[in-house]
């Protein structure tokens, strides 16, 4: 047999962008042509990288968030330099750890797409010739693309209709950005409407750190519904498998949703719908036509204050929210995904967006 060549990916940036390189794993893991390498945070990447099962994985090369960022650089980069590679890449967006990492990596193949913003900042001045990144292609197709991985492959994933026929609609309440998440008052009145329609029920998602805002929910809502709260990755994606629609704000388990193909709709805030939102035919966003969106790119931190106080999330209604829902989950029980027609006669739609990867971004007036 063929010996494999050995290959590296560096992906040291959040959990959402881990999530977003599943099915590019998946493709070059079942290629089975190659030793699989791979350097990611232990933000939850490196727990989420173990539930995919990958059969040609050999080293998880893992960054301490925790640890001075100095001393995890040179740890990375001593590891990484033990073995020469066929080909390394550094996926995108990529900060300055991923970039030097990539460069005292040993290969004659060295992989990175640049970032807007990060020529000097993020020591992409090293690369000069790497080709600039398209803002408004996502991060699944820049970094398939990357890795030589078919976009129709990526794009071509089914999303599971026959999951209106569960129970369960999953709620994630949480996010790591607080700008990022919808009014949780809102939640509750959220979920009364759809169980009143629907007699839905309900199982709450939220990080360890936000079970404050689980306790909350319990306290104002008269409805009784499950909760899972920092669950180990692998009860988190059998929970989220098992539903028949997630509805959250912008966060990693939206990206884990759509990306195994569970309909999702995501209630945005600030950042890059076209780069960075759920992927897939089965994921809506919704979001506000202003022309102060989006206002956060792969240059900045978590944005903690707004001159117009998060109005992008804020302005958000509970009746737009139900009412999206409500078309989605009568579209899936009549065996389909909506289309665009079914959301354009909505009062407050200002238009409607439908991305490459049949994703679509309802702007809200």
């Amino acid at each position: 047999m063929k010996n494999k060549s050995k290959i590296l990916i560096i992906a040291l940036k959040g959990l959402g962008n881990t999530v977003c390189l599943t099915n590019s794993l998946k493709y070059i893991d079942d290629s089975n042509m190659y030793d699989i390498d791979i350097a990611v945070c232990n933000n939850g990447s490196y727990k989420y990288i173990e539930t995919l099962e990958l059969n040609n994985i050999n080293n998880i090369y893992i960054w301490d968030i925790n640890k001075p960022r100095a001393i995890m650089l040179f740890d990375i980069i001593s590891k990484i330099r033990r073995n020469r590679y066929h080909s390394v890449y550094c996926t995108y967006p990529s900060g300055a750890k991923e970039v030097l990492s990539l460069f005292f990596s040993r290969s004659a193949n060295k992989k990175i797409i640049r970032n807007k913003g990060g020529y000097i900042r993020f020591a992409q001045f090293l690369f000069p010739r790497a080709p600039q990144s398209d803002p408004s292609v996502h991060e699944v197709e820049n970094n398939a693309t990357l890795m030589g991985v078919p976009i129709h492959i990526i794009r071509n994933k089914s999303v599971d209709i026959k999951s209106i026929n569960r129970s369960k609609i999953g709620l994630h309440i949480g996010s790591r950005g607080i700008g990022k998440r919808w009014d949780l008052s809102r939640w509750t009145s959220l979920m009364e409407l759809l169980h009143s329609e629907f007699k839905s029920n309900f199982v709450i998602m939220a990080g360890k750190d936000e079970k404050y805002l689980v306790e909350k929910l319990r306290n104002n809502s008269s409805l009784q519904f499950d909760t899972l709260i920092g669950a180990k990755f692998d009860t988190l994606i059998n929970t989220i498998r098992d539903l028949a629609l997630l509805i959250g704000n912008d966060s990693s388990i939206g990206h884990i949703a759509a990306i195994y193909g569970i309909p999702t709709i995501s209630i945005w805030a600030y950042s890059e719908y076209e780069r960075i939102s759920p992927y897939g035919k089965g994921a809506i966003i919704i979001t506000r036509d202003y022309d102060c969106i989006p206002c956060y790119n792969v240059t900045k931190q978590y944005i903690r204050k707004c001159k117009y106080d998060f109005r992008c999330i804020k302005d958000t209604t509970i009746e737009e929210v139900y009412e999206i829902a409500r078309k989605y989950i009568y579209s899936l029980k009549s065996g389909h995904i909506p289309d665009i027609a079914e959301f354009e006669k909505m009062d407050n739609v200002s238009h409607i967006k439908q991305l490459p990867s049949g994703a679509k971004i309802i702007f809200m007036k």
